[in-house]
């Protein structure tokens, strides 16, 4: 047997399914330990049918588009038998899809869909589906979880009526502390901007995020992993001393999904850094790991993320050395700053002085500001170590006269405001701070390099400030112009609120006055005032125009009521039902209308206007479903008349053609009645035509016995023009019969007569031995050609009498007297009398085939003029084709030779073929 592949297509795709929509996968959708793929297949298609039909639902849909879903399955490449692939589609056709929803759904099976491949990678799909979906098992069977409080993939809203945020994490659950979590699984990369918005989410809802990367993933998620662990741990201000993190981040496994199963407890690898010192100034982090259970770590969802390894000792030892080497710097460049000058210094000092120096440069401090100043400090403390010992008075004369100018300009440049600042000096200003660092005065540069860059920042943040002033002035202006504009209308066109709403959102009235932003407010309030005015005026319009269409429904449907729609026929059906189309086109103007209106009118009068609308519905429903039922009404009616007519017009065709048949037939016998001939040739021809009779009758008589069957002018046959002449018709017809059937059978009673006296005188012969056997046996032959006639034409009457007749008596006595004595004279006597005998036979068989072989020449001379119309021709051809066959029946064949039996069989098939051919 040929074993058969089976492939699932997508299976890491997550869908909803059931009434409850529940989240699966289709690979745990179709992948049953205890069933073959194709019948789980089929099962879930018999789901999809079932829902669609009994609730007009669908069983399964799309987790990320929400669209209605149907399945497939094909055979593999090139037709290939051996393999399935079983595969759910969007189903576009539905009434409730939504096309570019589902056009932007990664899992959209189009050819030219590259979402799914940019919405992330298959590694990352199949760790984050399995890891979940074996988390979510995990927790069903925890004791510590309450189970109902599980939920897969599902929007979390936050409690905030002003601003409208969700979130859709893998997993939230509650444990039997109360306390609620969500997991986030990623392997992916993501910004720190989205893991900072969703922190601060769930912090604000109270909930505890747990954020789990793999184990073995090294590449894609090693960036957020940090940030997670040195950033969101570390840096909200919102988080308060008490409550400060550990520096934690979570990963999760084979090995920690092991460690759940055996404890049943949701275990998961934490790592955690530990700075080791090395030695003064050499510092070294080293990162460690540990498995943990949720429930052991420390929790405080409204501050910070939850974390199980404290790591805030570690960190503040390091802090404590980081700032002992900051007291030694303060301390240095003090003593410089109080004790050093422009004069020889002793050597230990400036040693001790470079040695604190280079101590800190190979120091690593961790925030920036703390960096730039002991940058600072240790530039200082460069500058008097090279400045020790040098006496040049040239040098100092000149660095001093530099010195006075730069400090004169600085002066001035403070006490001039920066808009009246003039370009000359701040030129100046710049060249002699250049000249300055090549007189190796360091301190002075630092001072007077930091007065030069905080003016040309003033003089930068002076430029834009004007270049923003003159923004907002525009931007007031264009609102200014725009209120105007809104006050010419009474109502504003929706056109018109979209682009002024638009004009609106692209001004930035931000870093403004304050009477600036009074003067804003104040415009914008007047523009929303207008704009609201206008809203409210096109709602209330729209309201109208909605009660309008169903006060419209509600006349229309008003001439249907249930009453009426019993007594319509099919053309005020069709009317109605036409009315009702073009009411169905009014109620779903409404009901788009209604759906504009939802998010602008007040609730209770949405909810009054749906309430109409469904009642409405409801009630169209009710009056098309009874004008249905009308119309299957009147055509199962019509359907049944049809038939009933169909019916009837053929048993008036039967009874036409019957009539006219049994008309001819009894014309027949009246004209046989008159002409000459004997009673039993006449009888002959009248039982020929008595089977078509019959039948005839039985037609004619199902016409006139059946009540819906009328008698009409196109029905009346000569004087016949009721049924009761039809029926009396019909029993002159049998009546006329029975004559010619009374008249035979008067007629084979005298003959039997005879032949029971001739049996009375052949045994007075017998008796005197003038007759012998030979002549009984040519009476009985006689005899039995005339019981033979009788039991063909059913002389039933007849019958019974020749039973009761005395010649079985006198036969009995005949056959006594014959029987052969002991003489011999008796015997002589005998053999004579055989020999007379075979000489009477062969005399009756001449006698009979001269007679045969006359009828055989009428037959074939009928046959050679027949035609149908020729009533006499066919009357006589059945006579002689009768005759010829009881002549046949009475011959005596063993007095026959072997080749006049051939002859005679060979000519009789041949007029019996010749008469069944030209009759049929």
């Amino acid at each position: 047997m040929m074993s058969v592949i089976s492939v699932v297509s997508r299976p890491l795709w997550e869908v909803f399914y059931g009434v409850q929509k529940k989240v699966i996968t289709v690979g745990r959708l179709l992948e049953n330990p205890f069933k073959p793929t194709d019948v789980q297949y089929q099962e879930i298609l018999a789901n999809i049918n079932k829902a669609k039909h009994d609730h007009n639902d669908h069983y399964l849909r799309c987790s990320f588009c929400n669209s209605p879903l149907y399945g497939r399955r094909r055979n593999g490449e090139n037709r290939n038998k051996e393999q399935l692939t079983y595969f759910f589609c969007h189903n576009k056709n539905a009434k409730d899809s939504n096309i570019e929803k589902i056009e932007s759904c990664p899992f959209y099976t189009s050819g030219a869909n590259e979402l799914y491949n940019s919405y992330c990678s298959d590694k990352e799909n199949e760790w984050r589906t399995n890891s979940k979906y074996d988390v979510i098992s995990e927790l069903e069977r925890s004791q510590l979880v309450l189970s109902q409080s599980i939920i897969n993939s599902h929007f979390i809203f936050s409690n905030d009526d002003e601003v409208n945020t969700r979130r859709k994490p893998d997993i939230y659950f509650e444990d039997q502390q109360s306390n609620k979590w969500v997991v986030e699984f990623y392997r992916s990369w993501i910004t720190t901007y989205v893991a900072y918005n969703r922190e601060a989410f769930f912090r604000k809802q109270g909930i505890n995020l747990l954020w789990l990367f793999p184990v073995d993933n090294r590449i894609n998620s090693t960036a957020i992993e940090d940030y997670i662990m040195f950033g969101s741990n570390n840096s909200y201000l919102s988080i308060k001393e008490q409550h400060r993190a550990a520096n934690n981040v979570f990963y999760f496994g084979a090995q920690q999904l092991t460690a759940t199963q055996k404890k049943h407890e949701l275990t998961v690898l934490a790592k955690y850094p530990i700075i080791n010192k090395l030695g003064n100034t050499e510092f070294d982090v080293e990162f460690k790991t540990k498995e943990v259970s949720i429930f052991e770590m420390s929790l405080a969802p409204n501050e910070r993320l939850p974390f199980a390894i404290d790591t805030k000792p570690n960190l503040i030892s390091y802090r404590n050395d980081v700032a002992h080497h900051l007291a030694r710097l303060r301390k240095a460049y003090s003593y410089c700053k109080t004790h050093l000058s422009y004069k020889d210094v002793p050597s230990r000092i400036v040693i001790a002085l470079k040695d604190v120096r280079d101590s800190l440069d190979s120091f690593d401090f961790e925030f920036y500001r703390t960096q730039k100043r002991v940058k600072t400090y240790s530039l200082r403390l460069q500058s008097y170590c090279s400045r020790a010992g040098y006496n040049e008075s040239h040098s100092r004369s000149k660095t001093a006269i530099n010195l006075v100018t730069v400090r004169d300009l600085r002066r001035k440049l403070k006490i001039v405001p920066l808009r009246k600042f003039k370009q000359v000096d701040f030129d100046n200003f710049k060249q002699l701070g250049h000249y300055i660092p090549s007189l190796k005065i360091t301190s002075q540069f630092i001072a007077m390099q930091q007065f030069y860059t905080e003016l040309n920042a003033g003089i930068e943040g002076l430029n834009k400030l004007k270049q923003h002033r003159t923004k907002i002035s525009h931007d007031l202006l264009k609102l200014r112009k725009l209120e105007r504009r809104v006050r010419y209308y009474e109502y504003l066109p929706q056109e018109h609120i979209n682009k002024t709403n638009e004009l609106r959102s692209e001004q930035d009235f931000t870093l403004i006055s304050t009477r600036t932003s009074v003067i804003v407010a104040s415009l914008n309030a007047k523009i929303d005032a207008a704009i609201t005015h206008s809203l409210r005026h096109d709602l209330a319009s729209d309201i109208r125009k909605i009660r309008s269409l169903f006060h419209t429904f509600s006349h229309s449907v008003s001439s249907l009521p249930e009453d009426a729609i019993k007594l319509m026929n099919q053309s005020e059906i069709t009317q109605a039902l036409k009315l009702l189309r073009n009411l169905e086109t009014v109620l779903n103007r409404a009901k788009g209308q209604l759906s504009d209106i939802r998010h602008n009118a007040s609730k209770p009068t949405y909810i009054r206007l749906r309430n109409s609308l469904d009642v409405a519905i409801k009630n169209h429903i009710n009056i098309v479903t009874a004008l249905v039922s009308k119309e299957k009404e009147l055509f199962s009616a019509q359907k049944r008349q049809e038939e009933k007519s169909q019916r009837i017009n053929g048993l008036k065709k039967e009874f036409i053609t019957s009539i006219e048949g049994l008309h001819e037939i009894y014309l027949s016998l009246q004209s046989l009645k008159e002409s000459n001939g004997s009673v039993m040739q006449k009888f002959d021809l009248a039982y020929l035509q008595s089977k078509d009779a019959k039948e005839y009758t039985r037609k004619v008589n199902v016409y006139l016995d059946n009540p819906d069957c009328l008698i009409d002018s196109d029905l009346s046959y000569m004087h016949y023009t009721d049924k009761t002449s039809y029926k009396q018709f019909i029993d002159d017809y049998w009546q006329l019969l029975g004559v010619f059937q009374s008249e035979a059978d008067a007629k084979l009673t005298f003959e039997f007569d005879v032949l029971t006296d001739k049996l009375e005188l052949l045994n007075t012969a017998i008796r005197k031995r003038e007759k012998n056997k030979t002549d009984l046996y040519a009476l009985q032959l006689e005899r039995e050609s005339l019981l033979s006639y009788v039991k063909q034409y059913e002389f039933q009457s007849l019958h019974e009498r020749l039973k009761r007749s005395k010649w079985h008596t006198l036969n009995r006595q005949a056959e006594a007297l014959l029987l052969p004595s002991r003489s011999q004279t008796e015997s002589k006597r005998g053999l004579i009398g055989d020999k007379l005998t075979n000489k009477e036979l062969r005399n009756h068989n001449a006698s009979v085939l001269t007679q045969i072989r006359h009828q055989e020449h009428d037959i074939r001379h009928y046959c050679s003029i027949y035609t149908d119309t020729n009533k006499g021709i066919k009357l006589n051809l059945n006579g002689s084709y009768g005759q010829l066959k009881r002549n046949a029946s009475i011959l005596d064949y063993e007095h026959l030779s072997n080749s006049s039996k051939l002859i005679l069989e060979a000519r009789l098939r041949v007029i019996s073929d010749l008469y069944t051919e030209v009759v049929k």
